[in-house]
């Protein structure tokens, strides 16, 4: 579920939003969904996804404690599955848990084993003091790369920038917010040999950009 992303849907009204960017929905086509699209500010649209919200605002953020967004995945995925869909429900009355594999499982699809790419794609410049922007982070690049017109991608683990379809640069990706990330891997660096799955997704995605 979306909700207002402009990655996914790149404009609405009141009354009608538009259709889902292309990304998004060759994402659903490769993955065998739809996509539906709800009107702006109307909760009724998605009241099951609303409730849920506040579900877990109240019962799983009040006094958590976590290290980095890995631990809190970790910790939510736990009281996901310890507590959220072990108890009874208070609506329905019965355990979501048992709901699922009871009733709901036999009606899903098999998930298509069609690839897709997920990086993060972004179009950006080298700043005078040798750095990209990208997801609330700085990433040093090399001097001679100042002013140029770079591509950066990101998965999970990796920040890949590319210069047309050579990479320039390549860093660990951090989750933290505002930091300032120097020393990217060059030439032979063993941190070359960590991003060489981000490396071989990137250079088709960096020639689309670039073209």
């Amino acid at each position: 579920m979306w909700t207002s992303s402009t990655t996914c849907v790149p404009s609405c009204s009141s009354t009608r939003r538009s259709p889902s960017s292309t990304r998004a929905s060759s994402n659903a086509s490769a993955r065998g969904f739809a996509i539906t699209a709800c009107r702006p500010r109307i909760p009724t649209g998605k009241p099951d996804v609303e409730r849920g919200i506040g579900f877990v605002r109240e019962r799983f953020w009040p006094g958590r404690r976590f290290a980095s967004l890995l631990h809190l995945n970790r910790q939510a995925i736990a009281w996901r599955d310890d507590f959220a869909n072990a108890r009874v429900h208070e609506t329905t009355g019965k355990v979501p848990a048992l709901v699922f594999e009871r009733e709901e499982k036999k009606c899903l699809s098999p998930l298509a084993n069609t690839p897709f790419d997920t990086d993060d794609l972004f179009g950006t410049g080298v700043t005078k003091t040798f750095r990209v922007a990208f997801d609330r982070n700085r990433y040093s690049m090399p001097p001679r790369l100042e002013s140029q017109s770079v591509v950066v991608r990101g998965d999970d683990d990796f920040v890949c920038v590319f210069l047309a379809t050579k990479e320039v640069a390549a860093h660990p990706r951090s989750w933290g917010v505002g930091e300032d990330l120097g020393h990217p891997s060059r030439g032979g660096s063993p941190t070359r040999r960590l991003s060489q799955r981000a490396r071989r997704r990137g250079l088709s995605g960096a020639r689309r950009w670039c073209e």
